[in-house]
């Protein structure tokens, strides 16, 4: 889980799914679409790397109650110091990958 998450990290900040994008037949792709692929990747990743840290946590600490997923992993976020801003800056991330998905599907051949 976490290489996942690392992968979709470095896709973002690599930007190698314009290259997805620009296979389609299309020339150019908007600036809206670079900017929300990029910072969507990047918090899915994240977020990601959470849910595998938290796996591989309750794994080694052999406790299985611990094994949660995605919503176990941020309500764990919020008990840290400053987990609140993270989870606020993920949650965002989110969206805007949401946000990505909707402006990808013009480019997306069906």
């Amino acid at each position: 889980m976490i290489s996942i998450g690392v992968g979709f990290v470095v896709i973002g900040a690599g930007r190698r799914f314009l290259q997805q994008l620009e296979r389609s037949g299309h020339r150019t792709v908007g600036l809206a679409l670079r900017v929300t692929g990029v910072l969507g990747y990047i918090a899915k990743g994240i977020a990601l790397v959470a849910v595998g840290a938290l796996l591989g946590w309750a794994g080694i600490a052999a406790e299985p109650q611990k094994a949660t997923g995605l919503d176990g992993a941020l309500q764990a976020l919020s008990g840290v110091p400053e987990g609140r801003i993270v989870l606020l800056l993920i949650g965002i991330g989110l969206i805007v990958f949401g946000v990505y998905c909707f402006l990808r599907s013009r480019y997306q051949d069906m």
